[in-house]
């Protein structure tokens, strides 16, 4: 595999942080460490589970289309980071899940 800021797939950075991120738009997190865990569980979720979706999708690996892989399970998985943060609160007896 190419190393290096010519390889596409470091782009799956870019879009995780970018998916990540966009989760704010739409779910305004309790708290500040509610946010960080998820801004971490989404950017982790998008960085290495974004091949699923691109290899689901069929499409050609260029940055654009992993930027978009990414990006999107990024976004996607902002809502089951709270529920993840949720059961876990639940389980430990701490805040109001």
């Amino acid at each position: 595999m190419m190393e290096g800021p010519g390889n596409p797939e470091n782009y799956r950075y870019v879009g995780a942080a970018l998916g990540a991120a966009s989760g704010l738009m739409f779910i305004r997190p309790k708290s500040i460490m509610d946010a960080v865990i998820r801004l971490v569980f989404s950017f982790v979720a998008g960085s290495i589970l974004y091949l699923v979706l691109h290899e689901y999708m069929g499409w050609p690996r260029d940055p654009d289309h992993i930027v978009a892989a990414a990006w999107i399970v990024g976004f996607a998985s902002w809502p089951l980071a709270g529920a993840a943060l949720s059961a876990v609160k639940s389980r430990m007896g701490k805040g109001d899940a």
